[in-house]
């Protein structure tokens, strides 16, 4: 009974530090800018690309999205990934050394202030089931 209570001790402490291990989930649309940002200036174009609202701009550039099954709306975002991949880029490029500022509700999320050398503009967020995340604008 004694060596039973030290392995659930271990055992429950593996889970825990597992479960810390995922990908950090963007509170605001504050954090989403700025953890877009950092993965850009790391050249982290994976964790970048993992911040973009794939679904939101697929279902924005499909009206019968709802009509869709599960697997062809992943095939629909697979898609867009590929086709917007080097649009990410110069996205990214453009965001070079970006400055956060506040975000303001916009409909179903929040626009958010961001000043680069190249001036301020606003990025488009949106809250999704695995926190908030950018949209990337269609036209660069």
């Amino acid at each position: 009974m004694s060596f039973r209570v030290p392995c659930m001790l271990v055992l429950a402490l593996a889970i825990i530090l597992v479960a810390g291990c995922g990908p950090k989930k963007a509170e605001s649309p504050e954090d989403a800018a700025r953890m877009l940002i950092a993965a850009f200036a790391k050249g982290d174009n994976k964790t970048a690309a993992d911040m973009i609202a794939w679904d939101t701009i697929a279902k924005r550039a499909n009206p019968d999205w709802d009509s869709f099954a599960n697997h062809d709306r992943r095939l629909i975002v697979d898609k867009e990934k590929e086709m917007n991949a080097t649009q990410l880029q110069n996205f990214g490029n453009g965001l070079s050394g970006g400055e956060v500022g506040q975000s303001t509700p916009s409909g179903d999320g929040a626009t958010v202030s961001v000043r680069t050398s190249a001036g301020q503009f606003n990025l488009e967020a949106a809250q999704t089931d695995a926190g908030w995340k950018i949209i990337m604008p269609a036209q660069l």
